[in-house]
């Protein structure tokens, strides 16, 4: 009978744990400490354009992009930690990060249609498409994550969509969309700044999404 009893109790630790996060823990921290940082997936942004317009002289080719920025934006979040306010944007005292996997998942992104005459508009259940192919090693809890959908030269806009996972399910507990502005010197940073906007975006709008995403 102990060991009966014994069993369920973990049976039922573990399926909390695994399963039992929920949009509002997000944004509520009395609901669920665990917060980790994922990274941003860019192995489905979309140039819009011509590519040789859009780089100018800082890259050449499609595979030195993605090889030389993908990264190099990723570790932003590490480098620049009070700029790309992770914390303030959902009003944590800690947040984990664990970005070795999507920095090895955008390193093996396919880069065929990687140049598109228009925005792909991605939906909810595009993003959750994209999550499942992400082999998350960590296990337990909410991640957050960006998903770049496109650049554009012309109109020096980037859409980005805000992503709040299950890390154990995969499944897509909160998704937002920012169309941000580009601005500043290199290609790196141009590029980049459009990200810093959407957190400010995201910060701005922390007690409208508690309320949206609330039980």
């Amino acid at each position: 009978m102990l060991v009966r009893m014994s069993f369920l109790k973990l049976f039922v630790f573990f399926a909390f744990a695994g399963f039992c996060q929920s949009p509002s823990d997000v944004y509520d921290y009395k609901n669920y400490d665990e917060i980790t940082w994922l990274g941003v997936d860019f192995s489905h942004l979309k140039i819009i354009g011509d590519f040789d317009s859009f780089s100018g002289k800082s890259v050449e080719t499609p595979q030195q992009f993605r090889d030389s920025l993908y990264i190099a934006w990723n570790e932003l979040f590490i480098s620049e930690p009070k700029k790309y306010d992770l914390k303030g944007m959902l009003k944590r005292k800690d947040i984990n990060i664990s970005i070795d996997v999507m920095n090895y998942h955008n390193k093996n992104s396919d880069l065929k249609d990687l140049v598109v005459s228009s925005t792909p508009e991605y939906k909810t259940e595009d993003i959750q498409q994209f999550i499942n192919t992400i082999p998350f090693t960590k296990n337990g809890g909410v991640g957050i994550l960006f998903v770049a959908e496109s650049f554009k030269k012309k109109t020096n806009k980037a859409i980005w969509h805000l992503v709040a996972i299950n890390i154990n399910t995969k499944k897509v507990l909160v998704h937002e969309v920012y169309k941000a502005d580009a601005g500043g010197c290199g290609l790196k940073n141009f590029w980049a700044y459009t990200l810093y906007k959407s957190i400010g975006k995201a910060k701005s709008n922390f007690t409208k999404y508690k309320k949206k995403y609330s039980k």
